[in-house]
């Protein structure tokens, strides 16, 4: 949350998710509801959404404040993994 009021100043945030295979990197970053999905194990479950999700209702509840309304809103994602660069 912390990051989120700074971009809307100008400031630009990024969230760098690092760690081992299995380590949780993608259930932190996609939540519970999300994780899983084509496993057939995802979980609805409201207290873990994930920080995607979570980051975008910050992003756009603040977006909706008339001081921001002439703003637009875009968001680049990517993924490492195994040395290789992925847009996703």
């Amino acid at each position: 949350r912390n990051l989120i009021p700074g971009v809307f100043e100008g400031k630009w945030a990024s969230v760098f998710a690092y760690g081992q295979t299995g380590s949780g990197k993608t259930f932190t970053m996609m939540g519970s509801n999300v994780t899983g999905v084509k496993a057939g194990t995802a979980v609805k479950d409201k207290s873990n959404c994930g920080l995607y999700y979570m980051a975008a209702l910050d992003v756009f509840a603040m977006a909706k404040q008339e001081l921001y309304q002439h703003l637009s809103i875009g968001a680049s994602l990517f993924e490492i993994y195994g040395g290789k660069l992925f847009d996703l």
